[in-house]
């Protein structure tokens, strides 16, 4: 049902039950026009392929962005106690961002005229972090179903904690949800890539 020829790939030598314990997504090599036959000419492991998918996935984030729109976003930061100037330039402006990594070390820098913010960190590893609206958190960065979902937990009492989810939503556009954990306050902005 999913076009995934498994006559051939048996007798290419894929092994399609490792595979599917691995977590390899068939159906999404299928529809992004992965080539297996290419694949087993070229040596390709997968085996490696699997222990590898979060890094492999994750590489089709990498580049830079540009913010295009953004809904609920002022809502959003007077949630967090953001004031008032903050809010209104964080709103107008049009945020860069870039995503990168050398060494198993992810970085998420996002650029606007006034202001540079850059969240380095290894997936799965938690990391304290400073938020732009100055929140001292202990924060994660994980890749969960094709998306970078980061959980910034605040240290102090009374601060409210974040998720956010960077998801693409095709080849050149970003997806990136916003929410305040125990509430129904979150924001989304869309990216487009440069």
């Amino acid at each position: 049902s999913s076009g995934i020829n498994a006559e051939y790939m048996v007798s290419s030598g894929i092994n399609a039950e490792y595979m599917v314990s691995s977590g390899i997504n068939a159906e999404y090599m299928v529809s992004s026009g992965i080539n297996a036959e290419y694949m087993v000419s070229s040596g390709i492991n997968a085996e490696y392929m699997g222990t590898h998918q979060t890094s492999l996935a994750m590489e089709a984030f990498k580049g830079k962005y540009e913010r295009i729109a953004a809904e609920n976003f002022e809502e959003f930061l007077k949630a967090l106690d953001v004031g008032m100037l903050v809010r209104k330039a964080a709103t107008i402006s049009t945020p860069v961002m870039e995503i990168s990594e050398a060494g198993g070390i992810w970085s998420l820098k996002t650029s606007t005229t006034l202001k540079t913010m850059e969240l380095k960190f290894k997936l799965g590893e938690k990391f304290d972090e400073t938020t732009p609206d100055g929140r001292e958190t202990s924060a994660v960065v994980t890749f969960d179903s094709g998306k970078i979902v980061t959980v910034q937990t605040a240290k102090k009492a009374g601060q409210k904690s974040t998720r956010s989810v960077r998801e693409l939503a095709g080849p050149d556009e970003l997806v990136y949800t916003m929410m305040i954990e125990g509430s129904d306050v979150a924001c989304t902005q869309t990216f487009k890539r440069l």
